[in-house]
């Protein structure tokens, strides 16, 4: 395995040549690049199950956080605790939806004693005892047809409410759901954050992954043009050699190691 912190580590004293094409390169550009050509590349290291709580404000639009990938699901939380969805991504597996949430995101283990936490703001402004004049989780049946009655009252409340996840940079919202409470679960990618020495590539990618670099430090110059076109080409010979399949971590395999 090559970290690309040594793959950067080799463009940037390249560059220190005083004749080199890359001269003047922020080393800033080669991290960023590289990150680039892993997602490019279907490179998947440190996508993580992520969510957010958060109020649709007036404008009915709420920008992607850093690092996001994928769309899996967005849902209401009623004063029951029960989830009304808005929106579900289908083209996942449905072993992805199976795992509860803290309220930084990650994931809740089996040890973990309080599943519900202040944090997570629900939608209804009176608490369930005075609704139904009983306590939720009673056992007692009057009390139980009386909460399904509310979730009932509350799918139809919210039964026309929906959640636009087909932009490139942001989620929007319909205008009922102004100053309402939605869940987010999505997918996100650890590497934005992480720290070069920290992310690892196959050898048999390190090599391609160079070349990506490269060729987007050099993209858009008039005089590094044909240079550029250069390692374009040399990065999609490899490319076309090296089949995505052979990702020693795809996404199904972090799907299941998640839900392992």
């Amino acid at each position: 395995m090559t970290s690309i912190c040594e793959i950067i580590e080799t463009i940037h004293l390249e560059a220190q040549s005083i004749d080199s094409i890359f001269r003047n390169k922020p080393r800033y550009l080669m991290s960023l690049y590289a990150k680039e050509g892993m997602k490019k590349m279907g490179l998947t290291f440190g996508l993580n199950l992520t969510s957010m709580n958060v109020r649709v404000p007036s404008s009915g639009v709420i920008y992607h956080p850093k690092g996001y990938e994928t769309f899996v699901r967005a849902y209401i939380i009623n004063s029951d605790g029960k989830r009304i969805e808005l929106n579900i991504n289908n083209k996942l597996p449905t072993e992805i939806r199976h795992y509860l949430t803290l309220c930084d995101g990650s994931l809740l283990s089996c040890g973990d004693e309080e599943i519900y936490d202040t944090c997570i703001d629900t939608n209804d402004d009176k608490p369930n005892e005075d609704i139904c004049g009983c306590d939720p989780y009673d056992e007692d049946e009057s009390c139980s047809v009386c909460v399904k009655n509310h979730l009932l009252e509350d799918i139809k409340r919210y039964g026309n409410s929906w959640i636009n996840t087909n932009k490139k940079d942001r989620f929007e919202f319909s205008e009922d759901l102004e100053g309402v409470a939605v869940c987010i679960e999505y997918i996100s990618n650890q590497t934005v954050n992480a720290d070069d020495s920290a992310i690892a590539v196959d050898d048999k990618y390190s090599e391609m992954l160079e070349y990506y670099i490269k060729y987007r430090l050099l993209q858009g110059g008039q005089d590094t043009m044909q240079m550029a076109e250069y390692y374009n080409k040399k990065y999609k010979g490899l490319s076309y050699s090296l089949s995505s399949k052979d990702n020693p971590l795809s996404k199904n395999d972090i799907f299941k190691f998640f839900m392992s």
